[in-house]
């Protein structure tokens, strides 16, 4: 079973883009390659050092 995932999907002008969030910056992400071939677009990751700007 693979777990892909991403945490938040946003549409604007019609571009979609993914967001990853994780609290822990020094947890290591896996972007679901899928998803970027799938929609032509990129994961963000959101951590906590960034989160107030998201």
């Amino acid at each position: 079973m693979q777990q892909q995932e991403i945490v938040y999907v946003e549409e604007q002008a019609g571009i979609i883009t993914g967001f990853e969030i994780k609290w822990n910056p020094k947890i290591k992400v896996k972007i679901p390659k899928t998803f970027i071939e799938t929609y032509k677009t990129e994961v963000q990751v959101i951590t906590n050092k960034i989160f107030g700007n998201f």
